[in-house]
């Protein structure tokens, strides 16, 4: 869980570099650059510069240059010295930029900061006024480095992030896939004392790794299949992800991120309400699918011995007590099967380490409200309507 918590920055940063290319989309056309202007301003990120020039590129056809971008950001101003432009087209009454290149940013929070190298966008779409975007606009996205630095300290680096996506037509679904080619994640200056003293015994001061997704995207009724999400680490072990829901809409997506912006705006404060419209907004989907799997390559080892070390035990006592804890976990749902099934999994995968998966397979389409009101209420039989198997070493 820690790699993902040092992720999300990473790749919040990375949405930063998408949102600062959308606006992008300009020749020195006044009509359009006037829509670019009107379009970030819609979507919550007024954009300006501070001069506009066109040149013959190494092809020989015209690329368009921003100079002094300025887009407006949560927690500040993302400033670019340049932003270029390249093979830009009508499409309908909007625009496709065939190419867009951001050289290096950064973009400093508090004490923190975000380096982005050599960003590149294919085929970014600019709708036309009152046209809503696509839910995935544009063709191909790579950024060549990114990294997460703390008091000029190194935290995080991403190399060859990459996104490409292909349609197969209007009211057929998206197809993506992409990865990161490398990150490498340094742990080496934890506040907590305890929990740098874990990771140091454990041997993951430095971790290194890599990420691979693949799935599809319907906009027509808002079917998100996410078929794969690996996160691999050297000498820990891959965590993989899946899931199926329908209803995930640009509006609810709308939804959701300024929801996540009130709640960041407030961290201290009672967000109560904010869980409330959290649950209707889920409520609003429809779960196919989910599948979370992990396959060890030698941090459940490290784990149970370190355990074992510190509470004066042995590796068999340490796991029949993490088997005690998932029949706990298991009893939520009431249902004697699935916490036998759950515990005999979690014993067999501590005895061997190889793989164990948590999946869920509806035998039919449940919707968002009825998980939200059955784990609200813990109601008997929502394991079975769910369909959820504990597996291991399968």
């Amino acid at each position: 869980m820690t790699t993902f918590r040092l992720l999300a920055p990473a790749a919040f940063a990375a949405l930063i570099a998408i949102a600062a290319i959308q606006p992008a989309a300009a020749q020195a056309d006044e009509a359009m650059l006037a829509r670019l202007k009107s379009y970030m301003a819609e979507q919550g990120s007024p954009i300006d510069w501070d001069k506009v020039e066109t040149y013959k590129g190494e092809t020989g056809a015209d690329v368009t240059t921003l100079l002094d971008v300025r887009i407006a950001a949560q927690n500040g101003q993302v400033v670019l010295s340049t932003v270029d432009l390249s093979d830009v087209a009508r499409e309908g009454d909007g625009w496709k930029i065939g190419r867009l290149a951001i050289p290096s940013f950064t973009q400093k929070v508090e004490d923190s900061e975000f380096v982005v190298y050599d960003t590149t966008v294919r085929d970014l779409v600019l709708p036309a006024e009152g046209q809503p975007a696509p839910a995935l606009p544009y063709g191909g996205l790579q950024i060549r480095d990114l990294t997460f630095n703390v008091h000029q300290n190194e935290i995080l680096k991403v190399s060859d992030l990459h996104v490409d996506v292909a349609s197969e037509g209007e009211g057929k679904p998206a197809q993506f896939t992409g990865a990161v080619e490398a990150f490498h994640l340094n742990l080496d200056s934890l506040k907590d004392p305890d929990t740098q003293q874990s990771v140091d015994a454990l041997g993951y001061r430095k971790l290194g790794g890599y990420i691979e997704f693949d799935g599809s995207w319907d906009e027509a009724d808002g079917r998100l299949a996410l078929d794969k999400y690996d996160v691999s680490v050297e000498d820990a072990g891959t965590l993989s992800m899946s899931f199926d829901v329908a209803g995930v809409g640009m509006p609810l997506l709308g939804a959701m991120a300024r929801l996540q912006a009130q709640m960041a705006a407030n961290p201290d404060g009672d967000n109560t309400m904010a869980g409330i419209q959290a649950v209707g907004l889920l409520a609003q989907t429809t779960l196919h699918s989910a599948r979370i799997e992990f396959q060890d390559d030698s941090l459940t080892g490290r784990a149970l011995d370190l355990t074992a070390k510190d509470s004066g035990q042995d590796r068999a006592a340490i796991a029949a007590q993490a088997a005690q804890a998932v029949e706990q976990w298991a009893g939520f749902f009431r249902d004697p099967a699935l916490t036998k099934q759950a515990s005999d999994a979690v014993a067999r995968f501590l005895a061997e380490p190889g793989n164990i998966a948590i999946a869920v397979e509806p035998p039919e389409p449940v919707s968002g409200a009825a998980i939200a009101m059955g784990a609200l209420q813990a109601t008997p039989g929502l394991a079975q309507q769910l369909g959820i198997k504990v597996e291991a070493n399968e």
